[in-house]
């Protein structure tokens, strides 16, 4: 008598391990999608400028919208070339947070401040477009700037190829300028 009592209680002990055994899997198996549909969601802002509202920017998890880049291009170029000779090594360090580490970028940025330091300039930059190249931004405007203790001013119109590289989490990163100067100087 003992002996069947016991065999029907392993018998009902291992039918409500299998039932446990298939509700983990149901679990875990619930999980996994939930998880994968988290990881594979598609996140959406809408960025709007406090200065000008009429100007959004639509961006997401998986792309930037030309106008996020245009505006980002716009700030980095405008940041850089409005300078004086006494505050241009922190905008570099400014822009420098803003992008990776590349031989060319460094180059270019110890030029600029060749430039600038040497001369003892001040400088602004008016901007008039962005246009998408691929994965480059190009940036067109007049680049105005004086020479210590001048009241000329010399215009120059500038183009300049900005590259960048999408990074995790959508940081852009600022890779390389590349400089073209399109039209004789011009002095006002």
């Amino acid at each position: 008598m003992r002996h069947i009592l016991k065999q029907q209680s392993i018998v009902s002990i291992a039918r409500y391990n299998r039932w446990l055994l298939f509700i983990c899997g149901l679990l875990a198996l619930a999980v996994l999608v939930l998880v994968l549909a988290v990881m594979n969601k598609e996140e959406r802002w809408l960025l709007i400028p406090a200065i000008d509202t009429e100007r959004r920017m639509n961006i997401s998890s998986s792309r930037f919208h030309e106008s996020y880049l245009r505006e980002w291009a716009r700030g980095i170029v405008k940041t850089l070339y409005t300078v004086s000779d006494n505050d241009v090594e922190e905008q570099i360090a400014e822009i420098r947070m803003l992008s990776a580490s590349s031989k060319s970028l460094d180059n270019f940025f110890r030029k600029h401040k060749e430039f600038v330091k040497g001369s003892r300039i001040t400088s602004s930059f008016a901007f008039k477009e962005a246009v998408m190249e691929g994965d480059n931004i190009r940036v067109n405007g007049t680049f105005s700037y004086w020479f210590s203790g001048s009241p000329n001013r010399i215009a120059v119109e500038k183009s300049l190829l900005l590259s960048y590289v999408r990074k995790s989490n959508g940081l852009c990163l600022l890779t390389d300028i590349v400089e073209e100067e399109s039209k004789e100087n011009e002095q006002i």
